[in-house]
């Protein structure tokens, strides 16, 4: 499996607004073949972001660059935020606690 890890920042007092633009990308995304799951994480003191996800193969992954570039270019303008950088890491392992 293969994993998108995206990095944002925002002004603090946003949060609220934040999280649902992301809730709405991950609805918008989430019909995109060979994707296995989406997190989403958040700091309210900072007003940082994080989200995850977690596709079966990097050709699922890769097929979903450019939706997935619309997305983060459209919650960072609607909120006055910046991408702080996109990396993508081949997930050796996880564990369901």
């Amino acid at each position: 499996m293969w994993a998108r890890v995206s990095r944002y920042q925002f002004p603090a007092a946003e949060v609220e607004r934040v999280i649902e633009q992301f809730d709405a990308a991950v609805g918008a995304i989430s019909s995109q073949p060979g994707l296995k799951r989406v997190d989403v994480l958040v700091s309210r003191k900072s007003g940082a972001g994080i989200t995850i996800s977690v596709w079966e193969s990097a050709e699922a992954m890769k097929a979903s660059e450019d939706e997935a570039d619309r997305l983060r270019q459209e919650i960072a303008v609607e909120l006055i935020g910046w991408i702080q950088s996109v990396e993508e890491y081949e997930l050796v392992r996880s564990d369901g606690l």
